[in-house]
């Protein structure tokens, strides 16, 4: 791991985030009361200690969960089970779940622990440049399909915001928005536009990079909608040059490396008046969206306040002509059944 630590990598946010993720998101929270009685368990869950902060082994995988045991994990608020363990975590809750009311969210739930392992796995490998820039799409190409899985998840909720409300607010995603913003991001092209997922993920992919190895603070200001001084306008002017050190893989399609390209002068650094490519204003407002649902209490959920929240964050910053702030608002205000 040292050959890749540079002094530029140290003056960055990228090592500071990859110890945080290893070291404190290796393990996923999940509910007691997810998990049944008399049921194979695929994966292994434990207790965390806090005191000597240790994860004690509590579930083992391939054992039957009985009865007995059931009722003592009841009276624990949380177990975790490690990320490794995030695919066998969703084929237990598919088999013991049904698609509607509360399952569906515990599936949503379960496939995002699962999302985030591949998504996390591969950006650390692009962040410490131990491979070229491959297709997102292609490299994991189960990604889609989950992504797609859990798009349906939330389409078939009855107040799908209200399902993307809990899932930004998950604790796994609580230092780390990229993978909520990519799935705002791919829900709204599905509903509003063309679905284009796998070319969204390698966008997203391409700003997540450019966040992290960047000054994660500052991209953080922006989104917040905070004024910066000279100096961070300087610093940010240059945000998007961190791409010019990797390599390119061959099979990576230089039009989502245009899109980037396109993202960064017209929503990033505002060099270029708005154009009307579709795919671009959802990455905008995936991450305009999750900044806006992060800034509210997470009980209760109020609909109204989010809607508000989200249109008033979107005509301050000005990207968007009425006609599209007009198709936002029917659009969050008609997604309830």
């Amino acid at each position: 791991m040292q050959h890749f630590i540079t002094e530029e990598m140290l003056a960055s946010y990228a090592l500071e985030f990859l110890l945080f993720q290893k070291n404190m998101c290796d393990f996923y929270e999940i509910s007691p009361m997810d998990l049944f009685p008399d049921t194979m368990v695929y994966f292994n869950a434990y207790h965390y200690l806090p005191l000597n902060q240790k994860y004690l082994p509590f579930i083992h995988e391939n054992f039957e969960l009985s009865e007995r045991k059931h009722r003592r994990i009841e009276q624990l608020k949380t177990l975790y089970i490690h990320q490794s363990d995030s695919s066998a975590y969703v084929q237990y809750i598919e088999k013991y779940y049904d698609q509607f009311k509360v399952g569906l969210r515990k599936r949503a739930r379960a496939r995002c622990y699962q999302l985030l392992t591949e998504w996390r796995d591969l950006l650390y490998s692009y962040l410490f440049e131990m491979r070229e820039i491959e297709s997102f799409a292609t490299t994991r190409p189960d990604m889609p399909i989950w992504l797609n899985e859990l798009l349906n998840y939330i389409a078939a909720s009855e107040d799908p915001w209200s399902l993307i409300f809990e899932i930004c607010h998950m604790d796994c995603l609580r230092f780390d928005h990229s993978m909520a913003e990519l799935i705002v991001t791919c829900f709204l092209s599905r509903n509003l536009g063309e679905d284009e997922a796998e070319t969204l993920l390698d966008i997203k992919m391409l700003i997540t990079i450019c966040q992290m190895r960047g000054d994660v603070l500052l991209y953080r200001k922006k989104l917040s909608n905070i004024k910066l001084s000279e100096e961070e306008a300087e610093k940010w002017s240059h945000v998007g040059d961190v791409l010019s050190e990797y390599d390119l893989a061959s099979t990576f399609p230089r039009s989502v490396k245009d899109d980037f390209d396109q993202f960064q002068k017209q929503f990033m650094l505002k060099k270029e008046e708005t154009q009307n490519l579709s795919r671009l204003i959802y990455c905008y407002l995936g991450e305009a969206i999750v900044s806006s649902i992060i800034s509210l209490p997470t009980d209760p959920y109020k609909k109204d306040e989010l809607i508000e929240a989200i249109m008033v964050r979107v005509k301050s910053d000005g990207f968007l002509q009425e006609a599209w702030m007009e198709e936002l608002r029917q659009f969050l205000k008609k997604q309830e059944k």
